[in-house]
């Protein structure tokens, strides 16, 4: 079990997050659950996507729910995990991340729209080789 919950992230913070009780956490591995402390590094942002889309028209949300899927065919269906750090990564984070082999790459949602926007006609498939990249 991943949490991706702001405030269960930090260590003493149980009363308000909803986080885990050790009852709980015995049926397998909890990860993301108080590993920091409340002190460190506030600007640590980790944020998960799915189903993102692209428009060029009717930009405004109320227009509806639509749009060009940034994730296609084999990749429609996974998570993108983005870690904004200003500085070093945290190393219980870079410690979970090993663990859970996921493996830093350079991806621009922006990029890879505009890049779609100018070349329309070029094939909209993301290859990583094989590995699970955050």
């Amino acid at each position: 079990v991943v949490s991706v919950d702001s405030m269960q992230i930090y260590r003493g913070m149980t009363i308000g997050t909803a986080a885990p009780t050790p009852e709980e956490t015995e049926g397998g591995p909890h990860h993301m659950v108080a590993v920091a402390a409340p002190a460190e590094n506030g600007a640590l942002r980790i944020t998960f996507d799915q189903n993102i889309r692209w428009r060029d028209t009717q930009l405004s949300l109320s227009d509806g729910d639509w749009g060009y899927p940034l994730l296609q065919d084999a990749l429609a269906d996974h998570v993108l995990m983005e870690i904004k750090i200003p500085g070093a990564m945290p190393l219980w984070l870079s410690c979970l991340l090993d663990e859970a082999a996921v493996f830093p790459t350079s991806f621009s949602k922006y990029g890879y729209c505009y890049k779609n926007y100018l070349f329309p006609d070029l094939e909209k498939k993301h290859t990583f080789g094989g590995k699970l990249y955050a």
